[in-house]
Order: C-alpha cells, then structure tokens, then sequence
C-alpha cells in the first residue's frame, strides 16, 4: 500500500508539473510571432510587471547572444550565481527597449546597461521573470511556425 500511495502522488506531481509549466498560447498568435521574426528579423512586446509596470522586449539577434556570451565568459567569476546575476542583466540590456514609458530603443546597447544596473534588484527579478516568459513564448512560436512552415 505504501508503494501505491508514493506512486500516485509521483503522477500526481508530474501531472501538475506539467499542467504548470508548460503554458498555453495561441496558435495564430505563435505564428504571427513566428512571421515578424522570419519576415522583419524581431519581434517585439509590451508586458506589464506584476500588472502595473509597462515594458517592451525585443528579441534578442545571434550576434547580441554572442556578445552577452563573450561578456561572461570574460568576467571569469567564481560563483555561479555572480555569472546568473550577469546574464540577467546582460539579456535584460539588450532585450528591452521600453521601461514604464521611456523609449530605450535608440539608446545604446551600454546606456541600456547602465539604466538597468541602476534598478532595483527586486525590479530586476521581476523583469527577468517577465522576460524568460517572453523568451518561451518566443521559442514556442518559433517551434510551432517550423511544424507549420
């Protein structure tokens, strides 16, 4: 009886691992995603941190990923969460482009940085929260749009 009793709450885990993680989105939505990022090169987004907070991401290119990988493998730290730190703030400098209403589009890639790093670290959770969603949401389009290419 124990053993069934363990195993149920194993599928019974699983069963809710899987209904949480993996979210739903739209199909016409994917691939309109899947389309601008094929057909413009980007695609961009406005979310709202915890409700209120208005911000844009944009896709990150080949060559900002290269860059930000370049950038931390540089810094050769010691601990894995100083090289997370870096990474959250690196993909958050060169993935948004608006911040509660200030255009960070045509600022430099640097000015973004320096305007992130000045936000607070809860801010900074938050909006690194925000942004792996946009980032699966982007990858989920892009899956989507190759079994429908």
């Amino acid at each position: 009886i124990g053993n069934k009793m363990e195993n149920d709450k194993e599928q019974t885990v699983e069963k809710e691992e899987t209904k949480t993680s993996t979210p739903q989105f739209d199909k016409d939505e994917l691939l309109a995603i899947f389309d601008k990022i094929i057909f413009e090169g980007e695609y961009s987004e406005q979310v709202r941190i915890k409700g209120k907070l208005p911000v844009t991401f944009k896709t990150r290119s080949a060559g900002d990923t290269l860059a930000i990988s370049k950038t931390i493998d540089a810094i050769q730290a010691n601990l894995i969460v100083t090289i997370n730190e870096q990474r959250a703030i690196l993909n958050l400098g060169y993935s948004m482009i608006e911040y509660s209403g200030k255009d960070l589009s045509k600022s430099t890639v640097e000015d973004r940085l320096v305007f992130v790093k000045k936000l607070p670290v809860p801010v900074i959770a938050a909006l690194s929260d925000a942004l792996a969603k946009f980032d699966l949401k982007v990858d989920t389009a892009c899956r989507e749009g190759e079994e429908n290419f």
